[in-house]
């Protein structure tokens, strides 16, 4: 599985931003300390497995301006197939997968990612 692209509607302090040719073997992240590095792994990690809090009160990357959080990540699978990830969080956790058929996920991880812990990633 590869990570094509994340499209960030609302997550922390990143509005409508769009992170895009991610598909190599190997991506460095790099930035200014504050420059939104722990909040893009915070983003992918949630779009991997489901938000960790699900308190809306305790969530850690809502955004100031009150948005639910919500984002996308495109992936490609090792047999070519394309996936889609949605999730959004406003007054619950939401996630649905899209691959030909949507399926709804809740807040629970990528069933082909069960083999790996979320402390893992």
């Amino acid at each position: 599985m590869r990570i094509n692209r994340c499209s960030i509607k609302a997550f922390g302090h990143f509005k409508n931003e769009e992170f895009t040719d991610l598909d190599h073997p190997f991506v460095v992240v790099h930035g200014a300390n504050e420059a939104g590095k722990s909040t893009f792994f915070q983003f992918m990690r949630s779009m991997l497995y489901g938000f960790e809090n699900t308190d809306p009160q305790q969530l850690l990357y809502a955004p100031k301006d009150g948005a639910a959080i919500e984002g996308e990540m495109r992936l490609k699978m090792d047999d070519r197939t394309d996936i889609v990830v949605t999730r959004s969080f406003d007054e619950q956790p939401r996630g649905h997968l899209l691959n030909g058929v949507r399926d709804t996920l809740g807040n629970n991880m990528l069933p082909f990612i069960a083999h790996i812990p979320r402390s893992v990633f």
